[in-house]
């Protein structure tokens, strides 16, 4: 009786966490099943840009295009964006024991928007 018990948990668990995936915001952005924006990110880079314009930077995940980056953040932070510039990082060059390895390539996307309009990043 404790492997039926075990599989109901488990079944109780998996559809907690969708319920919970549902009320994230940034689920409700997504692209092929994954978050497109992944965490904004804060540089001296962009506080020398977002004096000319306001300028915001995110981590995107991989799969993302241009108007999947502009339908997230219009979903999340009920702005419009002007323009957006996606980037790709270079993966990170790592040494251990004598092999080489490489880590993932990553994307950041560059978000303009409007002289009236900002974003509240906590």
């Amino acid at each position: 009786m404790a492997l039926f018990k075990k599989k109901a948990e488990e079944k109780i668990k998996k559809t907690e966490s969708r319920a919970l995936a549902a009320v994230v915001p940034v689920r409700a952005a997504s692209h092929a099943g994954q978050a497109v924006i992944i965490r904004p990110k804060l540089t001296e880079k962009i506080s020398f840009l977002e004096a000319k314009q306001p300028v915001y930077l995110f981590e995107v995940s991989r799969g993302a295009t241009k108007r999947s980056v502009a339908a997230a953040i219009a979903a999340l932070y009920k702005v419009t964006p002007v323009k957006i510039a996606i980037v790709r990082i270079p993966p990170k060059k790592s040494f251990s024991r004598g092999l080489v390895s490489y880590g993932a390539t990553r994307r950041k996307a560059y978000v303009y928007l409007s002289k009236g309009e900002k974003i509240e990043i906590a």
